[in-house]
C-alpha cells in the first residue's frame, strides 16, 4: 500500500501545470480478502500538494484487521464525512439503506 500511494503521488511531478501544483488530496482505500481487511488511509498529504512536499508526505496509515462472521458491509469515507457523522450514525445510515 506504501508503494502503490508513493507511486500515485509521483504521477505528473514537474509535469503537473502551475495552477494544479497547490491541488492536494485525500485518499482511502481498502483491499478485501477472504481473512483480512487491508485499508490505507492518507488524509491531508502531498498526493498532490507539490509545493508542500517539505512539509507533508504521501505515505498512508495502514491497517490489518482479521474478518469475522459479525461484520456486515465497510464504510469508506474521508473526514468529510467522520466530521459530520459519529460511526454509530454512519452506520445506522448504512443498515436502514441495506
Amino acid at each position: 500500500m506504501e508503494a502503490s500511494f508513493g507511486k500515485l503521488d509521483e504521477v505528473g511531478g514537474k509535469e503537473v501545470d502551475a495552477s494544479i501544483r497547490t491541488a492536494g488530496s485525500t485518499a482511502v482505500v481498502a483491499v478485501v480478502g477472504k481473512e483480512e481487511v487491508v485499508v490505507a488511509n492518507c488524509g491531508d498529504s502531498s498526493i498532490g500538494d507539490y509545493y508542500l512536499k517539505q512539509y507533508v508526505m504521501a505515505e498512508p496509515e495502514v491497517t490489518v484487521g482479521k474478518r469475522t462472521k459479525l461484520d456486515d458491509f465497510l464504510v469508506i469515507a474521508s473526514n468529510g464525512l467522520w466530521d459530520a457523522l459519529s460511526n454509530e450514525v454512519a452506520c445506522q445510515v448504512v443498515r436502514r439503506c441495506l
